[in-house]
């Protein structure tokens, strides 16, 4: 099964913008805007940007969440977005259990935006799993991420279980997360 780019309307983005601003920012007790904290969602991905020009292509926003496995993995998300704004989240097995937030270079965002042109050239599937007929072979104890690339108004997410191995575009999917992960030097988070 393919999964296609799909459309978001101005209704989807600001329901979504709305859905993730209750769930972050309202507190249940006074109703009124708070610091957002790891105590206020464990769900990352309510750190997306949602995009408020649907047409433009300029905006992007790329969440990398690294999750637990069945062995001692390091839980956390890193977003990235078009003004090269970096936020960290650690969850679990991690050294760092809250948020940090950084800025990329001209230059690291230059190359991450090269790297997106890089893998649009490929059809990714939703998921990628054990059990996936797009791996040509698997080890059994790998670690599991989920990207998701939100641009030019259009989201997708992919599933990606590391012990999938020779689906078209897997090394430079990997190679994207990895380099994710090295631009903004989360091994001083993650390291205990």
């Amino acid at each position: 099964m393919k999964i296609l780019l799909k459309p978001l309307t101005l209704l989807t983005i600001t329901l979504l913008t709305s859905i993730i601003f209750n769930a972050c920012f309202m507190s249940s007790e006074d109703d009124k805007v708070g610091e957002a904290s790891p105590q206020d969602s464990s769900d990352s991905t309510a750190y997306i940007e949602i995009i408020d020009t649907v047409d433009s292509s300029e905006h992007f926003s790329v969440l990398l969440e690294r999750l637990e496995c069945t062995t001692y993995c390091p839980e956390y998300s890193i977003r990235v977005d078009h003004k090269g704004e970096v936020i960290y989240n650690g969850k679990t097995n991690v050294l760092i259990k809250d948020f940090r937030i950084n800025q990329m270079s001209t230059v690291l965002l230059d190359t991450l935006i090269t790297k997106l042109a890089a893998l649009e050239q490929f059809e990714y599937e939703e998921v990628y799993n054990k059990s996936s007929e797009s791996c040509e072979s698997v080890e059994f104890f790998s670690t599991n991420s989920r990207i998701t690339f939100i641009r030019a108004g259009k989201i997708q997410v992919i599933d990606h279980f590391h012990g999938c191995l020779g689906f078209p575009g897997q090394v430079e999917l990997t190679e994207f997360e990895n380099w994710v992960d090295t631009s903004f030097d989360t091994m001083q988070y993650i390291e205990e």
